[in-house]
Order: structure tokens, then sequence, then C-alpha cells
């Protein structure tokens, strides 16, 4: 390793060729970011030249990293290992500074272009250029670079301009202003001094058998950060190199297709926008080694199972991604069309997209991967019908994220264990098995508990709230319920518009007088789930704020103009009226719909783990986990993350000892710490590092009770 500060005519006026390797990502610099900040060193340091300063500091530039290619060639060849967007942005602002004083005739516009072109006497046409730059931009590049050749080659492929055609044109534009602040040739003069011998960089040079993918990594956070996937890549393909494989093939085989714009959108990962492939990568590493994997540690997990025993060859490794990946977005691009029949994996796709959450994706790809046996149909089906049960059931009670990522990651270690040909059995009985209250399965009973009095409408996004209201009209035409669907087929995705039938703003049309009692009551119900369907988005206009009744009232207007089956059934029900007693009918029938929709095991206890609410014959108390010995007389216990490490101590006969006081409950424990009613089950915890409550150990001796048979109450 040779490691020097050069000037930017020590880097570039010797004839050589930087080649940027096919794996590094395109050019991604900007104008607000990059361009703009060099410009503004670049002009100053001319302006002190210009202006005879003496002693002017030289603007460090940071660092490159360059590594020799063996073999022969009329000039040294090297590889950009890092500095690419650098090196990439120079050449052309070399070339932009070239062209503005060339058209002023100043002599030092060849001194200018010696720094982007070799000498063209001893050199081929593929080598006249100083900076090779990656497939993808080839054609503009060259375009650019080669403006002001007589000699440049006319069969240039078309290209769409990008970032590199505004990098030249902003540059362009900067120096040609400045030229024309004074006299051109002094300006000129004072430029090409500034460029070549006023920025400095830090070259570090490698021999061609030194290992670079260190370094790279070390300094990849310089300028425009790297994203996993773009480590990845780089990693890929340098293991590549090591196999001696053809590189430029497998590029574009297994993965040239992931520099397009389906893989380099951004999607949702909790509220920040991460590129698709990152995204991608982050499930298959999950689906492949059953660990959690979040997406900022996906380049670590990658490089270490890459590195890991048993021993993978890079060469059979990318075709499995690619494939999979194919996989992937074929039901991703599936679940975004709007009308017609979808397959059982893209109506999954669909509806959990709308949760706002990427948890599932990961079993997804797992059990969708090409490289391994095909999941039987029918347990395919098993297996997605438990997963959007159990995702879609705890949104619905709004049951939160926290751990999902990790129990997705067990479930897969646990599928791993079994065959696939029952996957789909297996899953139904893990998500059963899930232990802890946040993990839970919801019952049916959970949801008629949680969605019966519920502003549904203020309580759900709206593309959430839809996509339920979607999955009942499906049911209602017959879509999964085992027999023959005899609708046209499915309802329209992502079109229709929520309409309230009982209006939000009801006091013009549906008055209930001055009884206040009356409109407390109406206010309820307004929101509620059975208050809300689904209209084409050209009828909610007209039907929004009428009355229900009469040949031009809103039951009417739906009778005339919705094909909607759920809207017939309204007509039913609201026959002679819409009120709250219609409300609470219709939601009734909305959630008995979902339950058979999205149906749960009789085996799942539920959110309570099978308990309801205190005082209920199936309670359990401290003492009896002291009894059962699941807590221990003496033991501490930790009070919520909000309380500041409180702890309490667990008495003998089940009370709880907290800053010396005794309390017979946990939430009067509870109590004593937040200052206010809180359910003390859920606030204690036994076990910080699992996760472990109260709850959950109650939930456990429950679960004993119920298989010996013994639900009795043991209450102290």
């Amino acid at each position: 390793m040779d490691t020097n500060v050069k000037t930017l005519q020590e880097v570039f006026q010797t004839g050589q060729r930087l080649l940027v390797p096919l794996f590094q990502r395109p050019y991604v610099w900007n104008e607000d970011k990059q361009w703009e900040p060099l410009w503004e060193d670049v002009e100053r340091l001319a302006s002190a030249v210009a202006d005879n300063e003496v002693d002017i500091e030289p603007h460090f530039m940071g660092a490159i990293v360059l590594q020799k290619v063996a073999g022969s060639s009329p000039v040294q060849t090297r590889t950009i290992i890092d500095g690419q967007q650098r090196l990439t942005t120079l050449q052309l602002l070399f070339n932009a500074a070239f062209l503005a004083t060339s058209a002023h005739q100043a002599p030092e516009a060849e001194y200018l272009r010696a720094h982007f072109k070799n000498s063209e006497t001893f050199l081929p046409t593929s080598e006249r250029y100083k900076l090779t730059p990656t497939t993808r931009d080839k054609n503009e590049y060259l375009s650019l670079i080669s403006q002001g050749d007589e000699n440049s080659s006319p069969n240039i492929p078309e290209f769409a301009p990008g970032l590199l055609s505004g990098a030249h044109e902003f540059f362009k534009t900067k120096i040609e202003s400045w030229l024309g602040r004074s006299d051109p040739l002094e300006q000129s003069k004072a430029l090409a001094t500034a460029l070549m011998q006023k920025l400095n960089l830090v070259s570090i040079e490698l021999e061609h058998n030194e290992d670079s993918q260190q370094i790279f990594e070390t300094l990849n956070a310089r300028g425009t950060p790297l994203s996993g996937a773009d480590l990845i890549k780089n990693f890929v393909f340098q293991k590549l190199e090591i196999e001696q494989v053809n590189t430029g093939t497998m590029y574009q085989r297994y993965w040239s297709d992931f520099e397009t714009a389906f893989w380099e959108k951004g999607v949702s990962v909790g509220r920040v926008p991460t590129p698709r492939i990152s995204v991608f990568l982050s499930h298959w590493l999950v689906s492949q080694s059953g660990q959690e994997t979040p997406v900022h540690e996906v380049f670590r997990r990658f490089k270490l199972q890459a590195d890991g025993a048993p021993v993978r060859s890079m060469s059979d490794t990318l075709p499995k991604i690619h494939a999979s990946a194919e996989t992937y977005r074929g039901w991703s691009q599936a679940s975004t069309v709007k009308s017609g029949d979808l397959d059982r994996i893209g109506l999954f796709a669909y509806r959990t997209s709308v949760l706002g959450t990427q948890s599932a994706g990961a079993l997804l790809v797992w059990a969708t991967d090409p490289s391994k046996d095909t999941i039987p149909p029918d347990q395919l089906e098993q297996f997605l019908s438990s997963l959007e049960s159990w995702l879609i059931r705890r949104a619905l009670l709004r049951s939160g994220n926290g751990g999902i990522g990790q129990f997705m990651a067990f479930l897969v270690s646990r599928l791993e264990e079994s065959s696939r040909d029952v996957a789909g059995d297996r899953l139904s009985q893990l998500l059963v098995e899930s232990s802890t209250v946040n993990l839970a399965w919801p019952s049916d009973e959970d949801l008629v508990s949680e969605l019966k009095f519920a502003p549904a409408y203020r309580r759900f996004r709206r593309p959430f709230t839809r996509m339920i209201l979607e999955a009942v009209e499906d049911h209602l035409r017959g879509y999964g319920t085992g027999k023959n669907s005899f609708a046209e087929g499915r309802v329209q995705r992502e079109t229709h518009s929520i309409e309230h039938l009982l209006p939000q703003q009801w006091r013009t049309n549906w008055s209930v007088g001055r009884d206040v009692a009356a409109q407390d009551e109406r206010d309820r119900h307004v929101h509620r789930l059975g208050n809300l369907t689904l209209v084409a988005g050209g009828l909610n206009s007209k039907i929004s704020n009428g009355s229900w009744g009469g040949p031009k009232g809103k039951l009417s207007k739906l009778n005339q103009h919705s094909v909607l089956l759920m809207n017939q059934n309204i007509g039913q029900i609201g026959e002679s009226g819409w009120n709250e007693e219609s409300i609470s009918s219709r939601t009734d029938l909305l959630i008995d719909a979902m339950t058979q929709i999205w149906p749960v095991p009789a085996e799942a206890l539920g959110l309570n783990q099978g308990l309801v609410s205190e005082g209920s014959n199936h309670d359990v108390s401290v003492y009896d986990l002291v009894r059962a010995g699941l807590l221990n007389a003496g033991q501490r216990i930790h009070a919520g993350s909000s309380a500041n490490g409180t702890l309490g101590t667990v008495l003998e006969d089940g009370g709880i000892f907290v800053s010396e006081f005794r309390f017979d409950t946990p939430s009067g424990a509870a109590k004593k710490v937040t200052k206010r009613n809180t359910n003390g089950w859920t606030f204690w915890v036994v076990d910080k590092d699992q996760g472990v409550t109260l709850s959950t150990l109650r939930s456990r001796l429950v679960r004993s009770r119920l298989s010996s048979g013994s639900v009795n109450s043991n209450t102290a």
C-alpha cells in the first residue's frame, strides 16, 4: 500500500486508465450536497489565485483508493476501490473547464484536457479517456467527456440524461459565468491553476494482490453513504473475482436488474424510506439464517453468513438470491394490481401491504424460496391464511409491532426444523403457542370486545379500513368461503371511497332534536364499523350528507348506483331507517364476517390468553404464581420502562412491596409508581431480557390449568 497526498495534476496528468468496477453503484452525487460545495471551494481558490494572494492553503477533498490491475497495457490501469463519485465529478469538472476556456482560446485549455484525456498517439479508442465508468453510466459519461473532441466516436447509443449531465451542465454554467467577471484569459489561467495545484486528494494505491475489501468498508461512509445493498454488491463481486468466474456475465444475469427502478424505489421501514433491494435482502437473510436482520445490518449479516461455515460459493449463492428476488418481485407487483382476481400469494401481499409494516416479508420469502422444496398447495394456503389472520387480527386490536422482527426470525428457525410438507400446519401451531400477550393470536371474543364499540374510522388508517371492507365484499361474493364465487370477480382494490351511512355532519338532515344524551349517542355511533361502507368515488359526493329515505335519499342512491353486495345488505337492515340500532346490527354482521375471513384455531386463547377481566372464575393472583413456582418469595420485579428503574419485591403471601409500602394487587403497586390507574399485570416485568411480565406468567398458569382440565379460581 502506497499512501500520498497529491494535487489533481499529480493524480490525473499522467497517462492512465481508472476503471470503475461494474459492481460499484452508479453516479449519485447531486447539486445541493456535492456539486455546489465543490464549486464554492474551486471558486474561492481561483479567486485567490486571480488576486495574487500568497500562501494559499490547498483544499483537501478526501481520499481515493486505487488498486493496480495486473497485466500488460500501454498505460498503468487501476481499479477505483473507493472515490469513484469524487473522481467522476472531477473528470466532468475538468471537461467543463476545458470547454469554457477553449471558447476564449485560452492556452490553459489544453492543459485541462490532458487531465481527462490520454494522448491518442499510442492508445486505442477504448482507452482514450482516463476514467471508464460503470456499464449503467457509460453512454452518458462518454457523450459528455468527449465534448470538444473532434475525434470522438459518433456511435454512442442513446441514453436518458441523468445526474452526470446535470453535473456537467452545472459546472459549465458556473465556469462560464466566473470567466466573464473579468479578463477571460486571466480568469482561465487562475481557474486552471486552482484546479490543477490547489485541490488535494489522499491517494491510497494498492498492489493487485492486496485485499481491498476492508479499506472499502472503512471508507464508505464519506461522501454519499453506501446502503447495505451497495456494500453487498461490492463484496459479492470481489468474491466472484477470487473464484475466477466471469464477473461481467454474473453481473448481467444476476445483479443488473437490482439497479432498476423497482428495486431502487424507497419503501417504508417504520417511518424511514429504504431501497426495496435492501428490504428484500433483509428478508432473504432472515429466511436463510432464522436470525433477525434489521435493514441497517444486512451487510454485516450477509458477510458473516458468506464467510461462515459451511463455506458457500458466491457463484452458487448469487443465482439463488436472484431467483428468490424474481419471486419476491412477482408477488409484490401482483399486489398493486387494482382489478381482477389475485392468486393467494398476491392477495396476501396486498392485504398485508396496508399494515404499514414489512414484518411478514421474511416468512413469505421463506415460503416461496425457489431453492427450497415446494410447499404443497393446501399447506401453502394454510400457511398464508394463518399468517394473514394473525397479522390482521393483531392490527385490528392495535397490538403493536414490538418484537415482531425477532418473532418472525424465530418462526423461520422453528419452521426449518420441520418438513415443508407440513409448513402450514406447523406455522399455525407456532402462532397458537406464542406465549406472550404481545404476540398472541387474537380470538373472536377479542375482536368483538375491541370492535363492537370502537370508532373504527378514526382509529385505523384509511387504506387499512378500505381493505377490511373490500375483504368483506369479496366474502359476500363467495371468495374464501369454500363455495364457488357467484359474482363477476373480486371488488376493485384501492379505488372506492369510504362512506359514512349516517353522515359525519348528521345534524343537517338527521337531527335528534335537543336531547343532549341522544346527540352524544349518535356521535358515538357515527364512526363505528357498521356505519362505514364503500362507494364509487363519483357517487360519494351525491349521497354523502343526504337524508336516508325517499326516492332521492341515500338508500335509494345506493340501490341505484352501487353494485356492491354489502350495500344491498344495508338496504335490508335499514329499510325502515338508519339509526344507532342499525349501525350496531351491521357492526355485528361485519365482525362476524371478519371472523370467517380471518379464522383463528379454537386452541388460540387470544390476547387475554384465556383470561377475562378481574373477578371472573379464571382469575389468577400473584399468590397463585408463587404457589405454582412461577415466582419466588423475595424475588425482585421491575417497573415499566417509564418508571426510572423502580423495583418491587414479591412477598410470600402474594403481596408486592414497593417504596416501603405493601400492596395486595399488582395494579395497586403500579399505581403507587405511576400516580394513576395502571394495569399492574402488564406493568411489572419479571425478566427484562425476555420481556416476561406478570401477565405472561399468569397466562402460562392458565394454559397449564386448561390443559389439565382445572380452571377453578385459586385466588388469595
